[in-house]
């Protein structure tokens, strides 16, 4: 017969170690209510008065009754007669958690130029663990107050996200910005919004047709959208709210701004992940339903729990079939481009150099393995 030993008797009577310190802690308060009690030398109707509660639950109080108890409720009652509960957490090491704790966590960033709590800033919160991206959380961040606190959270973590870091070289030469990134970003901050729009639509004005916006070297290899965009697709807001916030930050942005900061920045293009692993760009919609775009996003969604996603990108999505459905019904596809995010994150985490080509440092570059093949 196999003998099984235990640190607590909690632990030989619950079924999980979850539950084990659950009602250790109830056991716990429920023995300073009882010897209050004793202390005090009142009877049980005395001692329901003061704790706020039915006779009846004193007496399971005093008999051990812990199944009578929930934690908020023993917390309540001994406020109610002056005692204060103090708790104190600290991280218990799993066998997931020391798999983790030597590497970065992984953010996932689908960034806006305007964030509400309509259109937040979307952050695919995870964990790099061997060849698994496990998705511990989605953040939903409305101000871009919230956002700083993202970048100012302790590392190590690396994160990538969907906006442009820079605009074209071209275009900084041609308006006489500073060449540099940092001095360039600080240029863009001190001119104001409305100056750098203006900035922007006076050149685009100049323009012959078909010449009006620029793309660097890896717009073109993603065929993404050009920085200098205002509308419909905004990514010169982005840019000018964005860039300036990781200047401040001081993190480690790579390639634009390095230092040895244990938190990394990286620039994202989620599409280039729907495109590798379910060959399709075309998986969102701001304001409408349509079927096609929801089997889109619901082939991408299971393409990054496959095979697949490990062979292109070095690991597969663990997420809940809750989340799974969530980032299917999300018809702006922010929940499900904040993980596609988190995905080139963790690629370029395990890479020379983040995956960034050399000389890249005016212009930024998306973190992608496919730019690398091109």
């Amino acid at each position: 017969m196999k003998v099984e030993t235990y640190t607590s008797v909690w632990e030989a009577v619950a079924d999980s170690p979850e539950e084990a310190r659950n009602l250790k802690l109830r056991a716990e308060l429920m023995d300073v209510l009882e010897a209050y009690i004793a202390q005090e030398g009142i009877t049980q109707h005395v001692a329901a008065e003061r704790l706020g509660v039915p006779r009846s639950r004193v007496s399971e109080l005093v008999n051990g009754r812990i199944s009578k108890f929930t934690i908020d409720k023993l917390v309540n009652m001994a406020a109610r007669v002056g005692l204060h509960a103090d708790v104190t957490i600290r991280q218990i090491p799993t066998a997931h958690a020391r798999r983790t704790q030597s590497g970065p966590r992984i953010l996932g960033v689908d960034f806006t130029s305007a964030p509400t709590k309509r259109k937040p800033i979307t952050v695919a919160d995870c964990d790099l663990a061997d060849h698994e991206l496990v998705v511990r959380s989605i953040l939903r961040l409305s101000s871009f107050t919230e956002f700083e606190g993202l970048l100012a959270r302790d590392g190590p973590w690396v994160a990538a996200i969907d906006l442009p870091f820079a605009q074209p070289q071209v275009l900084v030469d041609a308006l006489g910005w500073p060449s540099g990134w940092r001095d360039c970003v600080i240029h863009v901050a001190q001119l104001g919004k409305s100056a750098f729009e203006q900035a922007l639509n006076d050149y685009r004005n100049a323009r012959p047709a078909g010449q009006k916006e620029h793309l660097r070297e890896t717009d073109r290899l993603a065929r993404s959208q050009s920085p200098m965009k205002l509308h419909y697709q905004p990514v010169g807001k982005m840019f000018f709210q964005g860039a300036p916030r990781l200047l401040r930050s001081a993190a480690n942005i790579v390639p634009c701004a390095r230092n040895d900061s244990d938190r990394t920045i990286l620039e994202a293009y989620p599409a280039l992940v729907a495109d590798s692993l379910a060959r399709t760009r075309s998986y969102k919609h701001e304001r409408k339903h349509k079927p096609a775009h929801e089997q889109a996003r619901r082939n991408i969604a299971h393409a990054l729990r496959a095979e697949t996603c490990r062979q292109r990108y070095g690991v597969r999505v663990a997420v809940s079939d809750t989340m799974l459905e969530e980032l299917v019904d999300d018809t702006t596809a922010d929940l499900l481009d904040a993980v596609l995010c988190a995905v080139q994150a963790a690629w370029a985490s395990r890479q020379p150099d983040f995956g960034v080509p050399p000389d890249r440092e005016h212009e930024g570059w998306i973190v992608d393995p496919a730019l690398l093949l091109r």
